[in-house]
């Protein structure tokens, strides 16, 4: 199925690469859901403010690999999906893994929902449940719900559901660049926050970003 980004007006939808859990790489299993590009209305990335910063990247998606790739990152340089010179030229992939929730219903409610692109309204009744796979952005959040994923507005819901214990658990936020020796690395957005020489993406709209100047 196809990830909608919401535009910040809510009038324009997006699609985004089609990735789901089959294709999670062994670190995570059945409990994650793995999609390609970083949610939010302005998703995050890693910027390089200083001269001879060196990221510490993986040879696969995995917080258990040892970080053994040495990836030399030039000043400027704005690892961010919305730079698309930069993903070009460095053939960027960015993926998250989102833990999964159950979302409960407690009363009967009404919900509006995308399903490939085609709105549908789902009855739900008191007791059913939903699997949270990911948030989109603007409050869109992808479900499952009877063997389908469905784009839905967590508004909907009308206070009459109850989301799952795990519902704050970051996303594990990757970005997969290249380093020394023409190797690749996997490097862990959560991990180079607040080390000294990485600040966070500025954008400079909506849907673009670039390197600093």
């Amino acid at each position: 199925m196809k990830l909608i980004w919401i535009a910040a007006s809510l009038s324009l939808l997006s699609a985004c690469t089609e990735a789901s859990t089959a294709q999670a790489p062994p670190a995570y299993d059945s409990n994650w859901y793995v999609s390609e590009g970083w949610p939010g209305e302005y998703p995050q990335g890693i910027t390089i403010l200083k001269d001879s910063v060196v990221l510490d990247g993986r040879a696969k998606m995995d917080k258990a690999a040892p970080k053994s790739i040495k990836c030399p990152v030039p000043k400027g340089a704005n690892y961010n999906q919305w730079n698309y010179d930069r993903v070009t030229t460095d053939k960027l992939k960015f993926f998250s893994a989102s833990r999964k929730f159950t979302v409960t219903v407690n009363a009967p409610v009404k919900v509006l929902a995308v399903d490939d692109d085609t709105d549908v309204t789902l009855d739900l009744k008191q007791g059913e449940t939903l699997t949270y796979l990911t948030y989109i952005a603007e409050g869109f959040a992808l479900m499952l719900y009877k063997g389908k994923e469905y784009q839905i507005n967590e508004a909907d819901f009308d206070n009459k559901a109850t989301f799952g214990s795990t519902e704050n658990v970051a996303d594990d936020l990757w970005v997969n660049i290249p380093c020394a020796g023409d190797a690749r690395g996997w490097v862990l957005h959560a991990e180079v926050q607040g080390v000294d020489g990485i600040g966070e993406t500025q954008h400079t709209e909506y849907g673009a970003s670039r390197d600093l100047p």
